[in-house]
């Protein structure tokens, strides 16, 4: 959890008594457990493209990000889930702004394609999604609302 992030409660200036940085505190042992239940369950929030790649298999990714946001996409793993795979799992990427958002997935490509079909990119509209399952390596399109493929 970064330090900006305030979970629904007011948020505490940096100087006030109450403040705690990103470095200790009870709280940000809280903000911490929550980041790892939300991990646990799927649900990733990316207000900031600047971070690491999206690395999320299965649940829902909100592209929250207050300007258009560029990220990559990391490849599933080949295999089913008993053995270390990620064949099966569905992830949703959605936009939570109404941004040219775009994902690439350059290895191999969405559905495979390779470089024509590595950059999904969202029109700016709040909820287009593509919803992808992961197979053999590779990220296949469920379901798609308002992205292009290119």
């Amino acid at each position: 959890m970064s330090a900006s992030t305030n979970r629904g409660f007011a948020k505490v200036g940096t100087t006030s008594p109450d403040y705690v940085g990103a470095t200790g505190g009870p709280w940000k042992a809280v903000g911490d457990a929550l980041d790892a239940i939300d991990a646990a369950l799927g649900a990733e929030i990316r207000t900031t493209d600047t971070s690491a790649p999206i690395v999320s298999k299965e649940g829902t990714v909100v592209l929250a990000k207050s300007s258009a946001g560029a990220w990559t996409l990391a490849a599933p793993t080949a295999g089913l889930p008993s053995a270390g795979g990620d064949d099966g799992k569905v992830l949703r990427i959605i936009a939570g702004t109404a941004q040219a958002h775009t994902v690439t997935q350059t290895t191999p490509g969405f559905n495979a394609g390779g470089s024509a079909k590595d950059v999904a990119t969202y029109a700016a509209a709040i909820g287009n999604n593509l919803e992808l399952v992961a197979y053999n390596g590779e990220w296949l399109v469920l379901e798609n609302t308002g992205v292009t493929l290119g």
